[in-house]
């Protein structure tokens, strides 16, 4: 479930709110770099935002029009307002917001999905993670300098705010646009599992010397519901063709690494946690993420007792830390 989106999004929105009560009346009325928009018309927008999707979870009827009108139509309706009442606008939908969201994170509603506007369906547990990921890049890349207007310190991101910002990117993306080619989560999973069945018993009946765990290779692609390719691989000692499976050489490399336990069909909380290691330490990556399987369904039918690492290729650092 989602707590630290909870947490993420009491944060980011809270940000906003000291950003806010700082800036005079000639900054609020600044450029932002949401086009179109000054600083106040983003803080609108947050709090305006807010209404419309928390009704839409508790089953209230909402406009038809598409989300991207709709900010537009809420922003330009509350020009006339001050700075003050912007601010309390997102003070008290935030707080109704949280209220509303708070026991979606248990079961048996957690895991009920939602159609969100036209953003796509979703469940439940993970709108607190949208809200984490929309409240956090308006003011620190729509309102805060180098991109937006207004120069003002704020620490580096840290997990509350990251992992479910991350974890809203990696679920949200293929929802939010329909026209990329969609893949059956059911279809992959099940292939992987027969390709890594076969490269298993391929290693065994040509007598191979297995040297470490198996894994596989992903295209970042793949992520986002784009083609891309997939290979599955077990490291040996004298690798050689055995009919459908071929030798391959996986290259060196660094990597950043975490280990996720149980089954894989919540990986993506993995992946999201070692995205906002990466971002923290403001490191390139490189192409390909990797997975070992120390233990998988080949092992045992427990998935409890699973046991995956997974590794994303490091190749530069983008700024030197001090």
């Amino acid at each position: 479930m989602s707590p630290a989106g909870m947490a993420g999004m009491q944060l980011a929105g809270q940000e906003i709110l000291t950003i806010g009560e700082t800036l005079d009346t000639d900054q609020w009325q600044l450029p932002s770099a949401a086009t179109g928009w000054s600083v106040q018309d983003v803080v609108v927008h947050t709090g305006c935002l807010l209404g419309p999707l928390t009704a839409a979870v508790g089953g209230e009827v909402v406009p038809e029009t598409g989300i991207e009108a709709l900010n537009d139509i809420q922003v330009a309706e509350k020009r006339g307002w001050n700075s003050a009442q912007a601010n309390e606008a997102l003070q008290q939908n935030l707080d109704k917001a949280l209220a509303v969201f708070a026991p979606l994170q248990d079961e048996p509603l957690a895991t009920v999905e939602i159609q969100m506007l036209d953003l796509g369906s979703y469940p439940l547990h993970s709108i607190v993670d949208m809200f984490t990921f929309d409240l956090t890049t308006h003011l620190r890349y729509d309102i805060l300098t180098p991109r937006g207007p207004v120069d003002r310190h704020l620490p580096p991101l840290g997990e509350a705010q990251l992992v479910p910002a991350v974890s809203c990117l990696l679920g949200g993306i293929p929802k939010m646009q329909p026209d990329l080619p969609q893949l059956d989560p059911t279809d992959i999973e099940n292939r992987w599992r027969e390709s890594l069945l076969d490269v298993r018993e391929a290693v065994r009946t040509g007598g191979l010397d297995q040297t470490g765990p198996a894994g596989g290779l992903y295209d970042e692609c793949l992520f986002q519901h784009e083609p891309g390719q997939a290979t599955v691989f077990i490291p040996v000692t004298t690798p050689r063709e055995l009919g459908r499976i071929e030798p391959i050489l996986v290259p060196a490399a660094e990597v950043a690494v975490t280990t996720h336990y149980g089954s894989t069909a919540d990986i993506d909380l993995a992946y999201a946690e070692l995205g906002s290691y990466i971002a923290r330490q403001e490191l390139a990556v490189g192409p390909r993420i990797r997975e070992y399987y120390h233990r998988d369904h080949t092992h045992t039918t427990d998935h409890t007792q699973w046991r995956t690492e997974v590794a994303w290729p490091i190749i530069d650092v983008l700024t030197p830390k001090a």
